[in-house]
Parts: structure tokens; C-alpha cells; sequence
């Protein structure tokens, strides 16, 4: 395994990572290691661009003829539709 040293931390940071680490009861050198670990992962590739454009395609495809249509106040209305026939059961 290698070492790291890292000069220069604003105090602010340090003194996050200290209660960042006092709150799990790890040490700050553990805290600091684990999200270290953690962001150091590997980037997932990203999506190509033709995949991404063909996606994008279908959405349009799926949502063509509902422009300018308020779906979210639509389905609420269809809910108080229902519930007032419910209540009137």
C-alpha cells in the first residue's frame, strides 16, 4: 500500500473531518481513507452517443402530442374525480 500526506487543509475541513470521524468513532486518518477509497473508484464509461441519442428519440416518441398539457394537474384531477365518486357510493 502507498502513503499519503496532504499539506494544507483549510481548517474548516479539517476540523469537519474530525467530527465526521468522532461521530462513527473512527479515526480522522480512517474517515479520511474511507472517503478517499470511495471516491477514487472507477468512473463507469459513459453512455455512447448514438445510445444516448436513439434514447432520447424514443422519449420524444412517447411524449409526442402531450406539449403544453399540464399531466401533473390531469392526474390530480383524475384522482378527485375518483375520490368523489367514491364518496358518493
Amino acid at each position: 500500500m502507498k502513503t499519503l500526506t496532504i499539506r494544507r487543509v483549510a481548517d474548516e475541513t479539517h476540523r469537519n473531518l474530525r467530527r465526521r470521524a468522532a461521530e462513527k468513532g473512527i479515526s480522522m486518518e480512517e474517515e479520511a481513507r474511507r472517503r478517499l477509497e470511495q471516491d477514487g473508484r472507477p468512473v463507469a464509461s459513459p453512455v455512447p452517443q448514438a445510445r444516448f441519442d436513439a434514447a432520447l428519440m424514443d422519449l420524444h416518441a412517447m411524449f409526442k402530442g402531450l406539449e403544453g398539457r399540464d399531466l401533473v394537474e390531469e392526474f390530480l384531477a383524475e384522482k378527485r374525480e375518483r375520490a368523489r365518486r367514491e364518496l358518493a357510493r
